[in-house]
């Protein structure tokens, strides 16, 4: 067994109060059998008094066969490992009832490397089990002994453990100094170096007489000073560092006195530190804890900017830098020295804007990527922007608000980091459209950091600090990386004098340019071409690429055959692996060039079955859900080949692609030289199409957002293709599914557009009384809905109920000739229900709702989605006409019916238990109970959509309505202000949302009698709304309150007398309640 416990004292499992677990190091024999591995720590059960500290000893086993295996990705391989390693555990320790144990970790070599994969994936990933996070927050310590945090020494390697392991193997290749892996496991522990005790052990052989390197792991590389204080070295090699078998290893009572300490204290933590400026996760907000703490009030809810941070260590960086990068020192310095030097005074109160300009490929972002991570730690926060194209930008803004919490519009990220007092820095990538305009994406204040990085010199005049020019590196530096990249166990200078020379013509043909130089490296690394025989070949693809792509630049030419050499070995070995790694590169074209996640893969095969697949399509892209594993192992090996040749960045933990702009281009260009591109773009799209579930469920949200980008991506290029967009019923039909996703998302102007578009191409193919049509036509009144176009979409509504009047499915519905009961007509019916609502007129809504809910209860019975959102509606509408019982039995239905179907989370859930809270405020019954169901709603939008999104403003204000109801307007107030800036800048000052507010803002200021306050609001409101508008005579009923109550008698006079001509100048009579708000009015006039 992997997992073995090697002690335990005589106790209730209740009684044992630490777990230690023991991993050791990768090239000891004993890691070599299970025997073995017991018996090396043995000292711990002989020794250690685990019998009074009440505490088990276990040991792990890793597979160390699986981390060496050939062909794979070594960051892969130790993210499987740890997954193992929390499996067992978490297994372990929920089969002894002690998931809460605390735990204490003790490292040998790579054995510490395995446990910090782990920790970071259990404390960092999402959709993760909750028993991997409890495992996590239960690690009080780890002790790491000769851990390689920043590599082994390469020759003590080959010299002494070249019987173990080869140094030429991938996995070991990675554990050398200051590799990519490490680097990149190094980046992801740093948040939780806090969150544990951390001690450092290393070691310290004795001389032995000669020049022969003896430490694997020096002390720089196995107690890093960011670990802490706690860091001892020990006499002994690295392999003895724990062979405590007797008394008299130097180590024995350090050790040994080291895990007394730490499991005592670990039995009794001491109390947590407490809120400090330094852990804005802790700190409340000061202004509401004396005035609310009694209260069930949440303080989350609250929309305030004072506290910016979400998260410490907050950065989005798409990647890592890559580990050959090397050079650029000049212009490092030059940077940083610009950064923080003092501005002139025309530039002072701004943020300070650098530009990076240059070739493509020449390194631009490599070296914002390197520079952020020298830098990281000057920075609260790192954020990254893909400016490839305006919607690329404006996604990833949306991105960082949804992230940040305050949602995921374009508007809300870019404000928030506006509001950001920590010092952030901002990357703007790819800046090279011409039309691009840069100071849309500069957020607002100062005090930040922004790199841009563009082809485009013109951008040069934005920057504030001297820009950097980028072209070809500095020869010598060019000749290392190349060395570096071909033969990455050999210092670059250390060669020999004709392999320098080699590299040094290489270099120069490729015009020094560093993504040209890497990619040649690896080409050379991977045995395609030798050195000596890599630039004849690289000039006669060169010539052949620029003799058939007219489209290509000389300049791009240098850097694009360098993939092309790879790539055309590829496709000549025509094995599945490389087949399908061609097929990734063909259809990654077509997608957005950075994050192209595997998840795209297996919700396609998820989704489809054999039957439903082209026939057309590649292999890779037909498999179903049947072949779901043979799916994701040909996938695996397809990314790991193309890894191999470095023509795609891989992301083991976020399991996503990317490619480099230029190799992005270069892959389309190459298949439109081909004529191939319109077939590939079809997969493309086929592929996305099939991830998108028809039932847009609650739990793929966050994947469906993800695509938007590839999405963008491939309606530019249909677009482009076809005058005549969408040109073709099948591209319509493929089409009318990614607008789907634009409105799940928010973004409704994307959705309409898209939608009319379609709809526009059905009526010239099919009619404008084809179900397709009619479908598509139903599809904009929604998204109208959604941007508050009432008008608009009553006029499609009702087109869109006659042409249902009319088109009927048989012979025997217009048995109910005038009142169709059809489902299709019903659906409409209930279309239109909701917008009466909403433009308020509640009676025609009531009408529309009760036939339509008849109708479809009697053809589709109670359960059916659409029978419960004709409910809804109907529910909702009794609500606002007063009829508050018959509402709440309905909407009580609809959400015990919502809840079971969709689940509590489910956006149609949470409108119906938002809006049974607001019935309960009506009927004036169970007012804490509807409290608590409108602030669970607005906790779950905020989680799931965001703090700016309209409904979670929709949510705030009906809360605001029961906290003045319960006697705290003075609470609601504060809430309806602090979210009006917000309204303001998302929805804007005319939208009806912005009235909603207001209005309630009123009218807790009446509650609270601040009737300056109240009137103030009510005038602009009244500036806003028509005299015709139904929110109109309410608005117009508070000002003249208002009024009375300031003695202001005249002006109150006044207004009451203007209510009364606008009914006598519209010939309207009012309705019961307006006139008993008359006659209160009249009174109240006359008592003044």
């Amino acid at each position: 067994m992997p997992l073995q416990i090697l002690a335990k004292p005589n106790l209730p499992p209740g009684g044992i109060n630490v777990d230690i677990i023991a991993i050791q190091d990768i090239f000891e024999p004993a890691a070599q059998s299970t025997k073995e591995y017991r018996g090396y720590f043995v000292w711990l059960r002989s020794f250690l008094n685990y019998q009074s500290l009440q505490c088990r000893i276990l040991a792990y086993q890793y597979d160390v066969q699986a981390l060496l295996e050939p062909g794979l990705r070594s960051t892969q391989v130790l993210f499987d490992q740890s997954i193992a390693l929390l499996d067992e555990v978490v297994a372990e320790r929920h089969n002894s009832n002690a998931a809460s144990r605390p735990l204490i970790f003790l490292c040998h070599g790579v054995g510490g490397l395995l446990v910090k994969r782990a920790l970071t994936h259990a404390h960092q990933a999402h959709n993760i089990p909750e028993s991997f996070r409890k495992l996590s927050s239960s690690v009080y310590a780890i002790i790491f002994a000769g851990t390689p945090h920043h590599g082994f020494s390469d020759e003590v390697l080959k010299v002494q453990y070249q019987d173990l392991l080869r140094p030429s193997d991938q996995f070991v290749l990675d554990l050398l100094k200051d590799s990519e892996m490490l680097e990149e496991l190094n980046s992801l522990f740093q948040p939780l170096i806090d969150k544990v005790r951390i001690y450092s052990i290393w070691e310290q052989p004795e001389a032995n007489g000669g020049n022969i390197p003896t430490m694997l792991v020096d002390e720089q590389s196995a107690a890093p000073v960011a670990y802490g204080l706690h860091r001892y070295g020990i006499m002994a090699s690295h392999a003895d560092l724990l062979r405590l078998s007797t008394p008299d290893h130097p180590g024995f009572r350090k050790v040994l006195s080291m895990l007394d300490e730490l499991v005592e204290e670990a039995r009794c933590p001491p109390e947590p530190l407490p809120p400090t400026r330094s852990n804005p996760r802790v700190r409340g907000h000061s202004m509401w804890q004396n005035d609310i703490s009694a209260r069930s009030v949440h303080l989350g809810d609250v929309y305030n900017y004072t506290t910016r941070s979400v998260r410490e260590g907050f950065t989005t960086l798409p990647r890592s830098s890559s580990p050959h990068f090397t050079g650029r020192y000049v212009q490092v310095k030059s940077l940083s020295d610009a950064l923080n030097s003092p501005m002139q005074n025309k530039y002072r109160g701004k943020h300070r804007i650098a530009v990076i300009y240059g070739l493509g490929g020449s390194g631009k972002t490599q070296f914002c990527l390197r520079f952020s991570e020298q830098h990281r730690s000057n920075y609260w926060g790192i954020f990254w922007i893909d400016a490839s194209t305006r919607a690329n930008a404006e996604a990833c803004y949306a991105s960082l608000g949804l992230e940040a919490g305050k949602g995921a519009t374009f508007l809300a990220g870019k404000f928030w980091l506006s509001q950001c007092i920590e010092p952030w820095l901002l990357i703007i990538d790819n800046a090279d459209e011409t039309a691009m305009d840069i100071p849309d994406f500069i957020p607002a204040g100062s005090g930040g950091h922004i790199l841009i990085s563009t082809r485009n010199p013109n951008v040069r005049d934005y920057g504030n600090v001297v820009p950097l020019q980028f072209s070809g590196m500095d020869p010598e530096d060019g000749i290392d990386l190349l060395l570096k990249s071909a033969y990455p166990l050999c210092q670059p200078n250390q060669g020999e004098p004709q392999r320098r020379n080699l590299a040094s013509r290489i270099a120069a043909e490729l015009g020094y340019l560093a993504i040209a130089l890497d990619q040649a490296g690896h080409t050379i690394r991977r045995n395609i071409y030798t050195i000596e025989k890599y630039l004849q070949s690289y000039l006669r693809y060169r010539h052949r690429l620029l003799s058939s792509h007219s489209q290509i630049l000389d300049s791009e030419a240098d850097v694009i055959t360098t993939w092309e050499i790879p790539f055309c070995k590829i496709e000549q070995r025509p094995i599945m692996a490389n087949v399908d790694a061609a097929t990734l590169v063909h259809v990654f074209a077509f997608l957005h060039h950075e994050s192209i996640s595997e998840d795209i893969f297996h919700a396609s095969w998820i989704s489809s079955s054999i039957e439903e697949a082209d026939a057309t399509l590649p292999s890779l892209l037909r498999l179903s859900s049947r072949d779901y594993e043979i799916g994701q192992t040909r996938l695996r090996h397809a990314i790991n080949v193309l890894c191999d040749h470095s023509i795609v960045d891989h992301d083991a933990e976020r399991k996503t692609c990317t490619l480099h702009p230029v190799v992005h281009r270069w892959a389309r260009s190459r298949l439109a030289q081909r004529h191939e591109d319109a077939f590939w773009l079809d997969c493309a799209v086929q592929l996305l199409n099939r991830c998108i579930s028809p039932h847009l469920e609650a739990s793929g949200y966050k994947f469906r957002r993800s695509m938007l980008p590839h999405i963008d991506s491939c309606i530019e290029l249909l677009r482009s293709k076809d005058t005549a967009f969408p040109g073709s019923l099948k591209v319509a039909n493929q089409v009318e599914r990614f607008a789907s996703l634009y409105a799940e998302n928010g973004q409704w102007n994307q959705a309409v557009r898209l939608q009319k578009e379609i709809t526009h191409y059905r009526l010239q193919i099919l009619g404008k009384s084809h179900k397709d049509t009619l479908r598509s036509q139903r599809a904009i009144s929604i998204s109208l809905w959604n941007l508050f176009h009432i008008k608009e979409v009553i006029e499609v509504q009702r087109s869109l109920l006659s042409h249902r009047w009319w088109s009927r499915p048989n012979p025997t519905e217009w048995t109910h000739f005038l009142k169709p009961i059809h489902v299709d007509y019903c659906i409409a019916l209930d279309d239109l229900t909701q917008s009466l609502w909403l433009a308020g007129h509640r009676v025609l809504s009531q009408r529309a709702g009760e036939r339509a809910l008849s109708g479809l209860l009697e053809r589709l019975g109670p359960d059916d989605p659409l029978t419960l959102t004709a409910m809804f509606n109907l529910g909702r509408t009794y609500h606002h006409i007063g009829q508050v019982d018959r509402s709440h039995g309905l909407l009580v239905m609809v959400l015990k019916k919502r809840r079971a179907f969709f689940g509590p989370d489910h956006p149609e859930t949470l409108m119906a238990r938002n809006e049974l809270g607001m019935n309960l405020l009506a009927r004036k019954r169970h007012l804490a109970a509807a409290e608590q169901l409108v602030v669970k709603v607005i906790e779950a939008r905020k989680r799931i959509l965001g703090e700016e999104h309209a409904y979670t403003l929709w949510s705030v204000n009906d809360l605001s309505k029961i906290l003045c109801e319960r006697g705290r307007p003075a609470e609601a107030v504060f809430r309806l202000e602090s979210i009006i800036p917000v309204v303001q800048r998302t929805l804007g000052g005319d939208h009806v949302g912005m009235n909603m507010t207001k209005g309630n803002l009123a009218r807790a200021h009446i509650k609270c009698q601040r009737w300056s306050d109240a009137e103030f609001v009510l005038s602009q409101m009244l500036d806003h709304i028509k005299d015709d508008h139904p929110d109109w005579f309410e608005t117009m009923h508070g000002y003249v309150h208002v009024q009375i109550q300031q003695g202001k008698t005249s002006q109150a006079t006044q207004s009451y007398e203007f209510i009364l001509r606008n009914f006598e100048k519209k010939r309207i009579v009012p309705n019961p309640a307006q006139s008993r708000v008359i006659r209160r009015l009249k009174t109240a006039i006359s008592e003044a």
